[in-house]
């Protein structure tokens, strides 16, 4: 060991273990990243009243006056317990003890926490337009919240299909409304300070997961408590303490019926609309069990409209399939031109009703 070495020792030890430990810490004269004896050559010259030198070790550490031997922090004293740690130790030019790093990272982490937080209070602070929802805003609002909300987390995430009415032509214009007006907020790009922060709290919640489990001890994990994840939130308006104040609200002014003659012609287009779009659905169905090409043409959109108005999907399936098998049928026998084809199911369809 160098002139600089200090070997440690924990309990009172004999003059033979003594000499045992001071072997097992000596370095190499000709290099200084090995040592000169192994722990087999060090039991072979010790005492038979010696215990082995893997035992005696555990009563000694070893510090040498190098910055990688004092925290650059607290500057404290942190010798090491044996010679893995020695020589992982003589490679680093300085070094930081682990009470200051976890000091460090749960300082980082509280800020991090602090930023992500103001931002997601920010981001869903309160406004004022309750009085702005229309019946069908709150009939949307409703469906979104009734069950499982959570708050402060998104009620859609980013990953997930939009699925609320069960038409996308519904559903879009209905979220974009609330959107605009307020009640909906959507995060999914971060500012540049947020996302570092988040970052940031990622890495010390992995840092400090990776130590619990190296000590065997690993508590419910609570890392995702304030990740922010992408999606739509919903915003509490003004006058409202908590979202089941909110929800509570908002079926009683469904169920009392307060709805505007407007909103009735809204409500209704709103309901054909979905229509429609099962519809189309059930032509897809009805194309691909028949091996059928149907043109998606402006006839055709016409054509489901009107049926949508007056007809259940029940009764049109039947009508669609009887059609399908007529259609299949002419073309066997007639062989149209292959232009026209994609055009018989919508003609055959109109032609009875």
């Amino acid at each position: 060991m160098s002139v600089g070495a200090i070997i440690c020792y924990l309990k009172s030890l004999s003059d033979d273990e003594i000499i045992s430990i001071n072997k097992y810490w000596t370095l190499n004269d000709s290099n200084k990243n090995e040592f000169k004896y192994t722990l087999t050559q060090i039991d072979e010259q010790r005492d038979p009243k010696c215990s082995r030198v893997s035992v005696l070790v555990n009563k000694s550490s070893c510090l040498i006056n190098n910055p990688a031997f004092f925290c650059k922090v607290c500057k404290q004293a942190k010798p090491v317990k044996n010679r893995t740690e020695l020589m992982a130790r003589l490679r680093l030019s300085s070094f930081q003890c682990q009470e200051c790093e976890q000091k460090q990272i749960s300082v980082l982490r509280e800020e991090s926490i602090k930023i992500l937080r103001n931002f997601i209070s920010d981001a869903l602070k309160k406004t004022d337009y309750f009085h702005r929802l229309s019946y069908i805003d709150k009939l949307i609002l409703l469906t979104m919240l009734f069950d499982n909300y959570q708050e402060k987390k998104p009620i859609i995430s980013s990953d997930a299909r939009l699925n609320i009415t069960g038409s996308e032509n519904v559903d879009i214009p209905a979220l974009s409304r609330l959107v605009k007006i307020g009640a909906l907020v959507k995060i999914v790009d971060l500012p540049e300070e947020v996302a570092h922060a988040e970052t940031k709290f990622h890495e010390s919640s992995l840092t400090t997961v990776s130590r619990l489990r190296r000590n065997r001890y690993m508590p419910r994990s609570q890392r995702n408590q304030f990740a922010i994840e992408r999606g739509i939130y919903f915003s509490l308006p003004l006058g409202f303490n908590n979202s089941a104040e909110f929800i509570e609200k908002i079926y009683n002014d469904i169920v009392s019926g307060g709805i505007a003659a407007n909103e009735v012609t809204d409500l209704k287009r709103m309901v054909i609309d979905m229509r429609i779009e099962n519809f189309y659905r059930l032509i897809d169905h009805i194309a691909h069990d028949f091996n059928l090409e149907i043109s998606n043409s402006v006839p055709l959109s016409a054509l489901l409209s009107h049926l949508a108005e007056r007809y259940p999907i029940t009764k049109c399936y039947y009508t669609f399939h009887r059609y399908a098998k007529e259609v299949v049928l002419y073309m066997h026998k007639n062989d149209p031109p292959s232009y026209s084809r994609c055009h018989l199911f919508t003609k055959f369809v109109s032609n009875y009703t």
